[in-house]
């Protein structure tokens, strides 16, 4: 077989993208494998970003790349059920993206060749009985790096949201949101908790990485906590598919958002909804809307119940959480390649580009 199949052959089987190198003659870099592989231009330099929507390996392959950079975002946690159900809490979230507020003085992450155990935790799972609460998500991990899975809302009868990466929102009155940034507290922290019902308020919104759950209300429902934007796949208004979009001015890689609370009437305004960064709106109660699960991939808290008045007991039921996500990036040198067109995660091979 010749050198130019052989390569072929390799980049079928592996996703490894080439990299046009300078002078005559062009040269295959190849850093690392596993996941989804993102090149891109930012500012004047060039990225490789390994996307991981479900448990993999990052093999370091190449001994010249020595240190990258992660996203690690852990399952999101279910909304609870029965009446006004507290919203699911967000997946935790860590980072140690160049310039991002919750990096703060973290390192990047030193690598040498070989592998590396990528685990992408799932979303929280709801419950069938209207008087239970949500389940946590499931944890996630680069290497060391860790994460915890959201907290799961509070139902009916077990008022308090339960702790996790971020804290679920509690249910009904009077109920505390449980603790972010739990079991494992990191600095900065993973989350932050869910929001509390006092005497006659709803339920409240679960957590999010980058807000807390909105207290319970007297009259309607809360959303969820907001996540945080991690531009680590590429450019943000470019990159559709990877984490949520926020409303305006339509850009993705938004993670981690709290789920919103189940809510006594028809909302037209959806004080609801779930935070920016996957999670989802609660139940309506005699409006017609169910609860929605957080999104996947994104860490997403899933949406509360609420009571079991018209249209039906499906309507008391929380919702499940979204699952997780890893991101690995490193710089690489400048490619002669250029995108003509955004979407979806860019890579380049034999002058095609590959969305």
């Amino acid at each position: 077989m010749g050198s130019l199949s052989s390569l072929a052959s390799l980049i079928n089987q592996f996703g490894i993208a080439a990299v046009t190198g300078g002078g005559g003659g062009g040269s295959v870099i190849n850093w690392a494998t596993g996941g989804i592989i993102s090149d891109y231009e930012s500012s004047g330099n060039y990225y490789r970003a390994h996307i991981f929507n479900s448990t993999d390996t990052f093999e370091v392959t190449d001994s010249n790349l020595s240190e990258v950079e992660y996203l690690v975002v852990a399952g999101g946690g279910a909304g609870g059920s029965g009446y006004y159900g507290g919203g699911g809490g967000a997946g935790g979230l860590r980072t140690n993206l160049t310039g991002h507020p919750l990096t703060g003085s973290t390192p990047k992450y030193p690598v040498n060749p070989g592998p590396y155990s990528v685990q992408v935790g799932g979303g929280g799972v709801f419950s069938p009985l209207i008087s239970a609460k949500g389940l946590n998500g499931s944890s996630s991990r680069f290497a060391t790096i860790e994460t915890d899975g959201g907290g799961g809302g509070g139902s009916r009868t077990s008022k308090p949201g339960s702790p996790g990466g971020s804290g679920g929102g509690g249910c009904s009155d009077p109920a505390s949101g449980g603790a972010g940034n739990q079991p494992r507290s990191f600095t900065p922290p993973q989350g932050n908790p869910g929001g509390d019902c006092g005497n006659g308020q709803y339920g409240a919104g679960g957590g999010g990485a980058g807000e807390d759950g909105i207290d319970g209300s007297p009259g309607y429902g809360s959303r969820g906590g907001d996540g945080v934007q991690v531009a680590i796949a590429g450019p943000a208004p470019a990159t559709m598919g990877v984490g949520d979009i926020n409303p305006g001015p339509g850009q993705y890689q938004w993670f981690a958002g709290g789920g919103g609370s189940g809510a006594p009437g028809t909302n037209s305004g959806s004080p609801n909804r779930g935070g920016y960064g996957g999670g989802s709106i609660g139940a309506w109660n005699n409006g017609g809307q169910y609860s929605v699960a957080g999104e996947s991939a994104t860490g997403g808290g899933g949406g509360g119940g609420t009571g079991t008045d018209s249209p039906g007991p499906l309507l008391s039921l929380g919702a499940n959480g979204g699952s997780g996500i890893v991101i690995v990036r490193y710089e690489i040198p400048a490619f002669a390649q250029t995108a003509r067109a955004t979407g979806g995660a860019i890579s380049f091979h034999g002058g095609k580009t590959i969305h």
